[in-house]
């Protein structure tokens, strides 16, 4: 880059920050350049490494929340977060290409923006930058109609998972039936052995071409949870029905209400009068019963490309998780928290360099997966920093001449940085010094 070691002091990197966001005292607001650096980083990472001929971007999208200790800012604010702490946060939401885990963008919004409602916000940015349309992919959380109509519109892919909050959805998945045979099968992932098959239902509007998957492992769970609390429902209402002899009809009516709750619909009571034997006669449902198990462990995946087999939106689908493994490196491996800034610019500053680091991270990741294998691409990274985070840069005056030496520098680690093309990054120097 052209800077010697010596400048790179806290002054000029607190001062470069303002370079990446700031207070602009003429006008009263804050001027954040993140996304055009972001798109100028990732312009160039693509120039660097570019995609197959004829290939676009896969991309993954999704937010996390991000604490904040000790300080208050007025983009934090309180909320539900995974720990159950109840402190001050920001969500962070991140793109990140599935071909090299690369962030092409990063947004940091209010707790209060739920990933759904920042939909809007991605698509504006994508239309504003160098990523050429491609496929995106996200969590069943973000669709409605709306988005999926947006997406469409801006030229893009979308593979998504659908939410059972609909009558069409659950239509579709209630009559489609899912066989165990080897043609249906896809793979066998942590939850199960997945089949799948493709048909059309209506959704969003139009009649469309959708994947239903089932995986026997978790329709057989959820059968076994429903029938053991439904079973264990049919134990209170007897125990009621035995306690409540002498209660009035209102009372129990109340009390049979607090015991089947939700469930309902899977379970027929009647209060008698009294008199002699049980006060409470009932049954299960069973053609209700029945239905329900229809959708059990079975899921309706959206792939808008439906030249896309259904292996292969699956696949997809599935594999999503890589940007929730970038969310887990900032905060594992960086620390990015908790956040300790309190200025505005300065939060946004100071999450637009942990992201950066990650980009490193990235760019070494992909070129240690050139040079050895694509196996265990992240434990290498991390032996290798371990390693080089023992390295000591020392100046040693022998005589007239001073010397730079670095320390503790194994063989391999310098075959390492050579083969990824560092070749002058622990050169030693020597220079001639008359003045002692």
């Amino acid at each position: 880059m052209g800077l010697s070691p010596a400048e790179f002091t806290k002054k000029s990197f607190l001062t470069a920050l303002d370079f990446v966001c700031c207070d602009d005292k003429t006008t009263g607001q804050i001027r954040d350049f993140t996304p055009q650096i972001d798109d100028a980083l990732y312009r160039h990472w693509r120039e660097s490494h570019p995609l197959t001929q004829g290939e676009t971007e896969t991309v993954a999208y999704d937010l996390t929340s991000l604490l904040f200790f000790g300080v208050e800012c007025s983009l934090a604010e309180l909320g539900y977060n995974a720990k159950r702490v109840k402190r001050r946060q920001v969500n962070l939401a991140l793109l990140v290409s599935k071909q090299d885990k690369y962030p092409i963008s990063h947004f940091v919004y209010n707790e209060s923006r739920n990933s759904s409602s920042t939909i809007r916000n991605l698509i504006a940015r994508l239309k504003d930058t160098s990523i050429d349309p491609g496929t995106i992919i996200w969590d069943r959380g973000n669709v409605s109609k709306d988005h999926v109509k947006m997406i469409e519109l801006a030229d893009w892919k979308l593979i998504c998972g659908v939410p059972k909050s609909s009558k069409e959805v659950n239509s579709i998945i209630d009559n489609t039936d899912v066989p165990l045979n080897p043609d249906t099968f896809i793979h066998k992932s942590r939850s199960g052995h997945i089949y799948a098959v493709r048909t059309k239902g209506q959704l969003f509007g139009r009649n469309r071409s959708v994947i239903v998957y089932a995986s026997q492992d978790q329709r057989v769970s959820k059968i076994n949870a429903q029938n053991e609390v439904l079973s264990e429902i049919g134990k209170e209402l007897d125990a009621l029905s035995e306690k409540g002899q002498k209660w009035s009809e209102a009372q129990l009516h109340k009390e049979i209400n607090s015991i089947v709750g939700e469930w309902e619909n899977y379970v027929d009571t009647r209060v008698k009068r009294k008199g002699n034997g049980p006060r409470i006669e009932w049954k299960y449902k069973s053609r209700q019963i029945s239905a329900s198990e229809c959708s059990l462990g079975k899921y309706l995946l959206l792939s808008t490309d439906e030249s896309l087999s259904p292996n292969e939106v699956i696949k997809t689908y599935f594999e999503k998780d890589f940007v929730e493994k970038v969310f887990r490196t900032l905060k594992t491996f960086e620390e990015i928290v908790p956040v300790r800034h309190r200025l505005v610019q300065r939060v946004r500053a100071y999450i637009f360099v942990c992201v950066l680091a990650f980009r490193l991270l990235a760019d070494l990741q992909y070129r240690l997966i050139k040079i050895l294998s694509p196996n265990g691409a992240q434990e290498q990274v991390d032996d290798l920093l371990r390693e080089l985070e023992r390295v000591e840069r020392v100046q040693v005056r022998l005589g007239h001449q001073v010397k730079i030496w670095y320390l503790n520098v194994t063989r391999k680690n310098m075959e390492t940085l050579e083969k990824m093309g560092f070749h002058d990054l622990l050169k030693e120097t020597t220079e001639v010094d008359f003045k002692m």
